[in-house]
C-alpha cells in the first residue's frame, strides 16, 4: 500500500523516507515470493518459449 499513513502537511523527511525504505522492503519480498513461485513452476509459463514456426 504505498503512501499509508502520508499526510504531506505533517510528514517530515525522516518519515517519509522511513516510508519509502518500507515500501521498497515490501516491494522486493513480493519480487522475491515472484521468483520463488516461478523458480518451482513446472507449467508452460516457467519454461523456455517453444519456437513453433514449420
Amino acid at each position: 500500500m504505498p503512501c499509508q499513513g502520508f499526510n504531506p502537511l505533517q510528514t517530515n523527511t525522516s518519515d517519509m523516507l522511513d516510508l519509502a525504505v518500507d515500501y521498497i522492503k515490501e516491494l522486493q519480498m513480493q519480487v522475491k515470493v515472484m521468483n520463488d513461485g516461478r523458480a518451482s513452476c513446472t507449467c508452460a509459463a516457467g519454461r523456455a518459449p517453444r519456437n513453433f514456426a514449420s
